[in-house]
């Protein structure tokens, strides 16, 4: 399970910023990046091909994300420069409330051929601060509401790429989406509805140890739900 690679959702954030930037060199260019979650409320169907379409909030046969709060532990922007690998790093992010708050920030980078950009997002596993912690609320057609919680606590490396840029004078902006629809993209509603229940509100807990199936299917769908686009502004 720890060799999955999974990125979350990876999502519109309020932002502690505990670290530091490591930067060599001479910069000319401002690149400002932003988090944005799209796309909260998806459905869930008898079949794939009517799950994981943008529905209404509370829409009955449906998943419906509420909050999500996540710790990443390092932030690098990798890329190959002119030639020469460069790399700056963001270390120690805590997004309070990922699906409902803002992430935004810069790096300052040179101008010139940016080939091979990768941002690398590592998560580290923690036994008191669970790095991406979702809850939401599964919503079955009779219109009965249980609660889901999906806890991710699992060392990870979550790489985004970028198409190759040249990049000239003014400013830049790295534009991440996180499109949560995609997070139950091939999954049907036996996948919650056949879930393990646990407590006194019957709630669907996901994790390593309880409802291990869906906590795998859940992280192998975490890549398709990231983009990113980096564009002169």
């Amino acid at each position: 399970m720890r060799n999955y690679l999974a990125i979350f959702t990876i999502t519109s954030c309020s932002l502690l910023f505990v670290g530091c930037i490591k930067d060599a060199g001479f910069t000319d260019i401002k690149l400002s990046y932003s988090l944005k979650a799209t796309n909260l409320n998806a459905s869930l169907k008898s079949n794939t091909a009517e799950s994981a379409l943008v529905v209404a909030p509370g829409t009955k046969g449906s998943i419906n994300w509420s909050s999500a709060s996540i710790n990443i532990a390092q932030v690098d922007f990798i890329s190959l420069h002119d030639g020469i690998t460069t790399t700056q790093t963001v270390e120690n992010l805590f997004f309070k409330d990922a699906l409902k708050d803002a992430i935004s920030g810069s790096f300052n980078i040179k101008s010139g051929s940016y080939k091979s950009i990768n941002l690398l997002i590592k998560i580290a596993e923690s036994t008191t601060n669970t790095p991406i912690l979702i809850k939401g609320n599964y919503i079955e057609e009779s219109g009965t509401t249980i609660p889901v919680e999906v806890n991710l606590n699992l060392t990870q490396s979550i790489n985004l790429q970028n198409p190759d840029i040249e990049i000239t004078a003014g400013s830049y902006l790295a534009k991440i989406t996180v499109e949560l629809n995609n997070l139950v993209k091939g999954l049907t509603a036996s996948d919650f509805g056949q879930a393990t229940r646990t407590g006194s509100n019957n709630a669907i807990i996901i994790n390593t140890v309880t409802n291990k199936v869906l906590f795998a299917k859940l992280l192998l769908n975490l890549r398709s739900c990231i983009s990113i686009d980096i564009a002169k502004q």
